[in-house]
Parts: structure tokens; C-alpha cells; sequence
């Protein structure tokens, strides 16, 4: 049998132990007084289609990710590629550095042939502390090329002392260019 309240029969009894079931109290009834008045929702933003396949914008239902939690992957912005230049140039200059500078791996320092040649003229002619060979002319080293600084490494000097042409050797002392003239042979 039913009435206009909905189906009537036996209801079921709970386990013992368990709470004894609400009586129904029929339909929602507002608060006395009514609801406190609402602002009404701020109309929903929707683009433009872009296209005849316009799909509208998904929302989260109020799902946002956790607070310092970033949302798909990170960005690199404009500092980021400022700090990798400014990496990649200190890296450069620590190149420079120790390439060019200290301790020199591709610095390959020569000396001005023709200051060499005016320094073997002047230690041929030299009284006190060369060999006071007299006139010395025509001094040409190392076939008019820069020698190459190397600690032990010689080359070689033509000149021509008092009218006859001698060879002279020279033998760099150090790496920073000190030499020695060796005798005229």
C-alpha cells in the first residue's frame, strides 16, 4: 500500500549496537528568515574560438595544486638565460686565462728578430762584456724569423766581423727570453 508520501512497509531493523534510524522529516525547509542576500557570480571569461575545432576552456572545479607546488614544467625565464650567459662567459675567461696568460698552454711567445740581431751586434762589440770583435755588420739570425722562446732551444746568426762572415749560435737561458751569445766560429 502507498500513499502520496512514498512506499509504506516494514522497515528494516539495524544490527544491535548500531543507532536507531532518523525519522523522516519531510521536504528541505529554508531558515527562518531566509538566506543572507548573494552577490551573484562573476560572468565566466571565454576566448574566442581560434579555430573551426574550439574546444571551451576546462576547469578545475576548484582543484588547484598545493601552495609552492609548480604546474607542469618549469620555465626558464629571462634571469635564468641571463645566469647561463654569465656563466658561459666567466667559463670563457677562465679559458683565456689560463690558455693565453698563466700558465700559457697556447702561448707560444717569440722574440722581434731584429731586436735579437741588434743584441748580437751588441754583444760581439762589446769590449767590456762581450767579445770586442770590432766592426761587426750584416747580422742576420734565424733566417729573419721570430725565434720561438723555449728554454734550451738555440738558433742561429750569420755576421760579418771585420770583413768576414762567422756563424754564431744563441741558446735561450729561460722561458721569459734571456739568451746567450755564444763565441763566432
Amino acid at each position: 500500500m502507498t500513499d502520496s508520501t512514498g512506499p509504506q512497509g516494514p522497515q528494516p531493523t539495524p544490527p544491535p549496537g548500531w543507532p536507531a534510524p532518523m525519522p523522516p522529516t519531510g521536504p528541505y525547509q529554508p531558515p527562518p528568515g531566509g538566506y543572507p542576500p548573494q552577490a551573484p557570480p562573476p560572468p565566466a571569461h571565454h576566448p574566442a574560438p581560434s579555430g573551426p575545432y574550439h574546444q571551451p576552456p576546462w576547469h578545475t572545479a576548484g582543484y588547484a595544486p598545493a601552495p609552492g607546488f609548480p604546474m607542469g614544467p618549469p620555465r626558464r625565464g629571462r634571469r635564468g638565460k641571463l645566469i647561463a650567459a654569465a656563466v658561459a662567459a666567466a667559463a670563457l675567461i677562465a679559458v683565456g686565462i689560463t690558455a693565453f696568460w698563466a700558465p700559457g698552454f697556447l702561448r707560444t711567445e717569440q722574440l722581434d728578430v731584429n731586436a735579437v740581431q741588434d743584441g748580437v751586434r751588441h754583444v760581439l762589440t762589446d769590449v767590456a762584456n762581450g767579445y770586442g770583435a770590432g766592426e761587426v755588420t750584416d747580422v742576420r739570425c734565424n733566417n729573419g724569423e721570430n725565434p720561438t722562446i723555449e728554454s734550451g732551444a738555440t738558433f742561429g746568426c750569420e755576421a760579418t766581423i771585420n770583413g768576414t762572415a762567422r756563424q754564431v749560435e744563441v741558446t735561450f737561458a729561460d722561458d721569459r727570453g734571456t739568451y746567450w751569445v755564444g763565441a763566432p766560429s
